[in-house]
């Protein structure tokens, strides 16, 4: 059995170890934001419309389609034909949208991939597509706010 000294002296030492995990007061993790961004609807067919709703206008200026292949479609950046990137919409057009609407068998755009020469649509494949919403999204710098959604894809015409 402890005694009332060794009790004291184990509930202090756990109480430094679980504060030596807590995250500092202004750390990210710790802020409640709320979404900027509302995707609906979470499945779609051939033929629909996905609907990109953003709650505050100016808002951050990329946005990115990221396939089941892993191939991204840029559909909002600015433009670096140096490096192939040929977004739908420049960001200065794109982060005043409070909604765009992207329809599954009509949007074509370039992939970003190396020498990309024609459109391609961006659903073609049935499966989960994300969507990242974000600022500097070519990199990998965690200290950038970055939302994402998923949307499942099915590339058939929905039953009616």
């Amino acid at each position: 059995m402890m005694n009332t000294t060794s009790a004291a002296l184990a509930r202090i030492l756990f109480g430094l170890i679980i504060s030596s995990f807590s995250l500092p007061t202004n750390s990210k993790a710790q802020q409640v934001v709320p979404a900027e961004m509302r995707c609906y609807p979470d499945t779609l067919y051939y033929g629909d419309t996905l609907t990109i709703e953003f709650h505050n206008v100016p808002h951050m200026e990329e946005l990115i389609i990221r396939t089941p292949g892993r191939t991204d479609f840029w559909v909002a950046s600015e433009p670096d034909p140096s490096i192939g990137l040929r977004p739908l919409m420049p960001s200065h057009e794109f982060k005043t949208k409070s909604r765009i609407h992207i329809i599954t068998n009509t949007t074509r755009s370039y992939p970003f991939v190396y020498k990309a020469k024609k459109e391609e649509p961006i659903f073609s494949r049935t499966g989960l597509y994300t969507i990242y919403f974000g600022e500097n999204l070519a990199t990998d710098d965690p200290s950038f706010n970055v939302e994402k959604a998923r949307v499942y894809y099915n590339n058939k015409r929905r039953n009616k």
